[in-house]
């Protein structure tokens, strides 16, 4: 009887341990506070859960064959059912296979002590994001899902294994009827004010999409082929080099098969057909010379911001699970155009909270100063366009930290005063199809 007591005891010890390791009686890692309260109730509740399963264990020798095998798969029951409860992770914020943010934990009682009635659902769904083990889960239901599906479906994208394609599922819809009395009109006339009371030339690119482009790829997925019909932009004053881009996607790549940014060749394109635009107005602005580059060819891709090209493989960031099969996926060669002068281009990086984009210099570029403003289909046109001028300003809309999806394309509330600063010959706003539908979506009451 008395090891019986001692054995309790040991198992609570063991008790006490564990529910320590969550931070139950000591509150905090870094900043210990000793909960007597809680350390009582476990110490109580613990002990005298201890001589149950000692008193079981004690009269197991007594029970029949098939009491002792419920009694067992009971205890290994019960049992498992702690393992999720065990080390939930309270840290992570967003999952990286998943390509989202986690739930977050709701109290019982709001502020002003108003109950929140759908603390159930809200705690589900919190523990659901964060018990023990998920990440390993989900790392095998995903590998399993590769393996006997054609597609893979994570959150905004579909993996294709036939061909190796990423293709975006959502927001990749084309915008209808673009013209002089659509929102976007109205956003093009607005900037385009600005930019002649300031002796400014403005240059609107509009670069067809990549789903507009490869609409044939989604045949995979039966994505309703309306939805792929590129825009009718009936405005002089922009370019939209959509025949002549689907044209050119025939010999070689225009966009990543795995991303949504140009490719090399299709960043070239783009700049010269741009810089074809520009020479009506400033004759002596240069065509891009490909003598002047070293051309590569590599299954490198290079995404977002990071312009660093021996920096390794990326994968589309919509799809961060599929990196660790980078080597099957990445079966194509890209070119890529490094210029021979590229010690000679001085750059500013700037990327924070108010301002993400670069200042550029280039001694041997044409005398003229240039804004380009825009998304992050910019990122590789800077391969080529900030050689062709002295000076070039590149703000990238979408990049500041926080800043939210209504704010990005309200251009002169947040960069004005550095336009009119600056005092640029050129505006270049470079943006997709797309961006169009965000602007079209956006309210400008409080943006010129």
């Amino acid at each position: 009887m008395k090891k019986r007591y001692v054995i309790a005891f040991i198992i609570t010890l063991g008790i006490l341990w564990l529910t320590n390791s969550y931070w139950l009686i000591l509150n905090s890692k870094h900043h210990p506070h000793f909960e007597f309260y809680i350390f009582t109730i476990i110490l109580i509740c613990g002990y005298l859960l201890s001589l149950k399963i000692t008193e079981y264990l004690a009269d197991f020798k007594t029970l029949k064959n098939q009491s002792r095998i419920e009694i067992i798969f009971l205890t290994i029951f019960f049992a498992m059912l702690f393992i999720p409860m065990s080390h939930i992770d309270r840290v992570t914020t967003r999952s990286r296979a998943e390509n989202r943010n986690l739930a977050k934990y709701k109290t019982l009682l709001e502020k002003d002590y108003k109950i929140n009635y759908n603390f159930g659902n809200d705690f589900n769904d919190w523990f659901n994001d964060r018990f023990c083990g998920r990440r390993t889960l989900i790392t095998y239901f995903y590998k399993y899902k590769l393996v006997i599906n054609k597609y893979l479906y994570i959150k905004d994208c579909v993996y294709i294994k036939s061909n190796n394609w990423i293709l975006s599922k959502i927001s990749d819809v084309e915008p209808k009827n673009i013209n002089l009395n659509s929102k976007f009109g109205v956003y093009i006339n607005n900037l385009e004010k600005f930019c002649n009371e300031h002796n400014i030339k403005l240059y609107v690119v509009v670069a067809p999409s990549r789903n507009s482009l490869y609409a044939d790829k989604y045949l995979y997925i039966k994505r309703r082929p309306e939805d792929l019909i590129p825009a009718d932009i009936d405005r002089t004053n922009i370019l939209y080099p959509y025949k002549e881009m689907i044209k050119a996607s025939k010999k070689d790549y225009i966009y990543f098969k795995t991303d949504h940014h140009f490719a090399g060749y299709g960043a070239l394109m783009l700049t010269n057909l741009l810089i074809n635009r520009v020479k009506k107005d400033f004759p002596q602005v240069k065509f891009v010379n490909k003598n002047d580059y070293t051309i590569i060819e590599s299954n490198y891709v290079k995404s977002e911001f990071r312009r660093n090209y021996d920096e390794g493989v990326e994968i589309t960031s919509y799809c961060p699970f599929l990196k660790r099969y980078a080597k099957r996926i990445l079966d194509t060669n890209y070119r890529y155009y490094l210029h021979k002068n590229s010690s000679k281009l001085k750059q500013t990086v700037y990327h924070n909270t108010k301002k993400q984009g670069r200042d550029y210099e280039y001694p041997f570029g044409t005398d003229l100063k240039v804004v380009l403003i825009g998304s992050s289909i910019n990122e590789n046109i800077n391969d080529f366009l900030p050689y062709q001028f002295k000076h070039l300003k590149y703000i990238r809309t979408n990049g500041p930290i926080g800043m939210p999806a209504s704010e990005q394309f309200k251009i002169l509330k947040y960069y004005k005063k550095e336009i009119i600063d600056y005092k640029p010959n050129i505006m270049i706003l470079c943006i997709t199809n797309n961006n169009i539908n965000q602007i079209n979506n956006t309210e400008f009451k409080d943006a010129f």
